[in-house]
C-alpha cells in the first residue's frame, strides 16, 4: 500500500466540500424557481389635502353623507298642551301661566267674599268671587254670588249670563229660585230699557152725573 501524500489529501478534502456546495446550491435554485413569486403590496399614495384655514367654517356632515346619524334629528315633538284644560290660562305671547286647581282655597275665596259682600265693599267681594272661579272653575256657589254682586253694581248683561250659567250647573240648586226671579227682573229691565216711553193708563170713566129732579 502506497502512501498518501498530504497536498494529495487536502486537495481531495477541497474538492468534496466545493462538491457539497454546488449540489446545495443547485438544489436551492431548483426549490426557488419552483415558488410562485409573491405580490408586492404597492406603496399608497398618499393623497394631498388642502390648506385649511382659519377663517373657513368648520364643515358639517349631511344625513346624506352620515348614514348612521339619529333618526331623532328629523322628529319633531309637539308640545303644545291641549285645549280645554280648565288648570292653565295663556297670557300674551308664547308664556303659558298654570294655575292649580285648588278647592280649598276656592272655598277660602268665597268665604272672604261673602264677608266683603255683607259690609257692602262689593269691589273686593267680586274679586274675590273671581278668584275662587280661577281655582275651581264652575263652582255652582261662586258663579251665583258673582251674579248677585255684579247685578248690585249695575254690570247687567254679564251678571244675566252668570244667573244662567248657575242654572244650567244646579238646575234645582240652593240659589235656583233667586237665580230665576233675578233672570226675570233683569229681562223686564231690558224691556223696559228698549221702549223708554211710560206706561199710560186708560182714563178713569167719570161717573154719571145725578139728573136733578124735575119740577
Amino acid at each position: 500500500m502506497q502512501p498518501v501524500c498530504p497536498c494529495e489529501a487536502s486537495h481531495s478534502i477541497r474538492m468534496m466540500s466545493m462538491g457539497r456546495r454546488l449540489v446545495l446550491g443547485v438544489a436551492l435554485l431548483t426549490v426557488g424557481w419552483g415558488l410562485p413569486a409573491l405580490p408586492q403590496a404597492a406603496p399608497s399614495a398618499k393623497r394631498e389635502q388642502p390648506p385649511v384655514r382659519k377663517s373657513d367654517p368648520v364643515p358639517r356632515s349631511t344625513p346624506a353623507e352620515n348614514k348612521e346619524y339619529s333618526s331623532s334629528r328629523e322628529t319633531i315633538i309637539d308640545l303644545t298642551p291641549p285645549g280645554g284644560d280648565p288648570g292653565k290660562s295663556e297670557s300674551a305671547g308664547d308664556v303659558t301661566e298654570f294655575t292649580p286647581y285648588d278647592p280649598h282655597k276656592a272655598e277660602k275665596d268665597v268665604e272672604v267674599g261673602d264677608y266683603y259682600f255683607k259690609r257692602k265693599n262689593y269691589g273686593a267681594a267680586i274679586s274675590r268671587y273671581r278668584s275662587a272661579l280661577v281655582y275651581k272653575p264652575n263652582d255652582a256657589g261662586a258663579t251665583f254670588r258673582l251674579a248677585r254682586a255684579l247685578e248690585v253694581i249695575g254690570e247687567l248683561e254679564e251678571s244675566r249670563r252668570l244667573f244662567e250659567a248657575y242654572l244650567k250647573i244646579l238646575p234645582e240648586g240652593e240659589f235656583a229660585a233667586a237665580a230665576r226671579s233675578s233672570l226675570e227682573k233683569l229681562k223686564a229691565q231690558e224691556t223696559s230699557a228698549l221702549d223708554p216711553r211710560p206706561a199710560t193708563s186708560p182714563p178713569a170713566e167719570t161717573p154719571p152725573s145725578k139728573r136733578s129732579p124735575q119740577p
